[in-house]
């Protein structure tokens, strides 16, 4: 039972980042990788990449995607667009994999590849540096080493407001304009949804640890994240477990946090990450319903 709920709680968080990247798309940032100069290689990976291809399954080939972006990095010299593309090579290990040709995740490469997105990039913020840090932090680690590593992300996420967003953008073409209101509002939302799903998932993933490992996590939330949704329901656990917080830890929560708290269905809070992934699931595939629409309508 416990294996399953661990595994529950990883696709969760790979079908969120998943269904971020559709909604994402429809939503205006549809060319997260541009191909601004017309390179043919880029142009063939991304025609093999599922991704970017409009999810055409029978075109989808991750080897010739690989292949193709590999060479397209042999020339390119701006960081920004390496970081996009080894974003999509990530994504590519992790995420977009083609059953028909048997493709299965391979989290050691795609770990190597979101690496290298945040050695370009480490400071400027858009979807594919959001998307690597969210990802290296979910993939395959022991509970203790992702539980930190996710708690290092919701920080990072907690720490991006508009002007910070707007000022550090992750350009997508050379001398590009910075981003449209429509994508911000976009990215805000990525961010919001993500900032939710790993409440849930850092909270359900303590509850499987040592007592002494739980108890110093809840207690170091509570000390960061004083007066948030994920400080209110690490206190609702330290509370179960009667460990008393700290004077240091007692910022009153947000009213907006206490009124999502008031607003929340008993059934989801007694099984979280399983109604997490539940309607990620269900609203994930009827987003790709949509996309696949919009993009069969444009193309007649």
């Amino acid at each position: 039972m416990l294996k399953w709920d661990r595994t529950k709680q990883a696709a969760t968080a790979t079908i969120v980042v998943s269904l971020s990247w559709f909604c994402y798309c429809a939503s205006g940032d549809s060319l997260s990788l541009r191909n601004y100069d017309n390179d043919p290689n880029l142009a063939k990976a991304i025609e093999y990449d599922l991704e970017h291809n409009g999810a055409d399954y029978e075109k989808a080939d991750r080897a010739k995607a690989e292949q193709y972006y590999l060479t397209y990095l042999e020339d390119v010299n701006e960081s920004f667009q390496k970081a996009r593309v080894y974003a999509s090579l990530g994504a590519l290990y992790a995420t977009a994999v083609n059953p028909q040709r048997k493709e299965k995740p391979d989290y050691d490469k795609a770990r190597v590849y979101f690496k290298k997105v945040l050695e370009l990039e480490p400071k400027r913020i858009a979807y594919p540096t959001i998307r690597a840090r969210t990802m290296l932090a979910s993939m395959d680690q022991s509970g203790s080493a992702r539980v930190s590593a996710r708690i290092d992300v919701y920080e990072w996420l907690n720490s991006i407001d508009e002007e910070k967003m707007r000022k550090l953008w992750l350009p997508l073409t050379p001398g590009g304009e910075g981003p449209s209101d429509l994508i911000i509002r976009s990215t805000k939302n990525l961010q919001e949804g993500l900032q939710t799903s790993l409440e849930t998932n850092i909270i359900g993933e303590i509850k499987h640890l040592r007592d002494a490992e739980a108890e110093e996590f809840l207690l170091e939330i509570a000390e960061r994240f004083a007066g948030s949704e994920l400080d209110r329901l690490a206190r609702e656990k330290l509370a179960e477990k009667g460990i008393p917080i700290p004077d240091s830890a007692t910022k009153p929560v947000e009213p907006e946090v206490e009124k999502r708290a008031e607003e929340k269905d008993p059934k989801e809070a007694a099984n979280p990450a399983w109604a997490s992934w539940l309607l990620a699931a269900v609203i994930g595939a009827g987003v790709l319903t949509v996309v696949l629409l919009l993009k069969k309508k444009a193309s007649r």
